[in-house]
């Protein structure tokens, strides 16, 4: 799709704002880091390129610097910088999510306080798993950090070595933090945790999905309010929650087939790899200027990219070939 022609925003809109608080829906994508091949300099003004396409596909917030914007290897100063550069090229007509990657409460909380300061519409951070702390320590960082801010917040928790949150945390933290809005919670088999999470909260704390996507029809039937994928294919993933939400389910999984093998392959090895994926992906289709990704990372043998990079250009082809449907069905309802 060309940034250039802009679609109605959809059904459900993905962002509304009450009360001067924004209430997050729909389609959240996780910004890229654009890097300079040459020194791994930052491209800033690749920001408000990806920012363009999303706003012309009917998408209404993005969030950054998270981990598929490589911001774990990104300093405070490139953190706030991007923040920075997202608030300008949003205007004011797209919500951004300032995530905060500080392990320590101390410095957590002062950057969410600092993101605020600089214009974002919520909070995001993950816990500190990487630290051992047990479950009442976590909840005193989430405290912590929910209390800095006067701003909805989104906690992400991603636990190689066990469960995520559950319901009863989020009870908890819910009582003593009225900002606390939203989880992400990045785990296989989480559906009936979000139902419980939902339900235990009385519906105050709304859940969103990760993983690139890959279980977004499942997200969904759970009861999700959105998903977080990368920027590469969010345009025909916001065409896949329109449908959803208008209860066409048959369309709504036929457009989620065509991005599946894109999922699957990415998903399958690590971070770094689906970052050097969702990266060559949104290369092709204009979003960044440069796919490199910053060192260190994963080393693919010519053998693997090479099938990669096959798989994103059918996918690319796929994604053409839904938005042209689409756009022919809507032109023959007119």
């Amino acid at each position: 799709m060309n940034p250039s022609h802009e679609r109605p925003a959809l059904a459900e809109k993905p962002v509304e704002v009450s009360s001067g608080k924004v209430r997050l829906r729909g389609i959240v994508p996780v910004l890229l880091a654009s890097f300079d091949p040459s020194d791994e300099s930052l491209i800033f003004e690749d920001i408000g390129r990806q920012m363009a396409f999303l706003k012309a596909s009917g998408i209404r917030g993005v969030a950054l610097p998270m981990f598929g914007t490589e911001g774990y290897k990104l300093d405070d100063g490139e953190r706030q910088e991007m923040i920075e550069h997202a608030v300008a090229a949003a205007n004011g007509e797209m919500a951004v999510v300032g995530n905060v990657l500080n392990a320590g409460a101390r410095n957590a909380g002062f950057w969410a306080s600092r993101y605020a300061q600089l214009g974002v519409d919520a909070i995001s951070f993950p816990l500190p798993r990487a630290t051992g702390c047990n479950e009442s320590d976590l909840l005193d960082f989430a405290r912590r950090v929910c209390d800095s801010v006067d701003l909805p917040i989104l906690i992400q928790d991603w636990n190689p070595g066990g469960a995520t949150i559950d319901e009863k945390f989020c009870v908890a933290l819910k009582t003593h933090c009225e900002n606390f809005s939203y989880v992400k919670l990045e785990e296989p088999f989480s559906l009936p945790k979000i139902r419980r999470i939902v339900e235990e909260t009385g519906g105050n704390v709304q859940c969103f999905d990760g993983w690139g996507a890959l279980r977004a029809m499942q997200a969904l039937e759970a009861g999700v309010v959105g998903l977080m994928p990368g920027p590469s294919m969010a345009d025909v993933l916001a065409l896949m929650f329109e449908a959803h939400t208008e209860g066409n389910w048959e369309k709504a999984m036929a457009i989620y087939e065509s991005c599946l093998a894109q999922m699957v392959t990415a998903l399958q090895g690590n971070l770094e790899f689906f970052i050097i994926m969702e990266k060559y992906l949104a290369w092709r289709r204009g979003l960044i200027q440069s796919k490199a990704v910053r060192s260190p990372s994963v080393r693919l043998d010519p053998e693997l990219r090479k099938f990669g990079e096959r798989i994103c250009d059918r996918t690319l082809a796929r994604l053409l070939e839904v938005q042209k449907s689409i756009s022919g069905a809507m032109a023959m309802t007119h």
